[in-house]
């Protein structure tokens, strides 16, 4: 193997190590945060733009992560 194939090895590694920590922080927030995200978004009747925009904000950046 070459030095430059172990050295992109390694870039991958670290990549995917940082994948997994961007992930489980993302995570946590969104455990230690859901009681007050139920209370103030999702137990509202009618939808506003600011929910929608919490919505788009909240989890569009989980699915591009997966």
């Amino acid at each position: 193997m070459t030095m430059q194939a172990v050295e992109w090895l390694l870039l991958d590694r670290a990549l995917a190590f940082l994948s997994l920590a961007m992930a489980t922080c993302v995570v946590y927030d969104h455990i230690t945060t859901l009681d007050e995200e139920v209370e103030l978004v999702w137990k509202r009747e009618k939808w506003n733009a600011v929910q929608i925009l919490f919505f788009i904000n909240r989890y569009t950046g989980d699915l591009v992560q997966m």
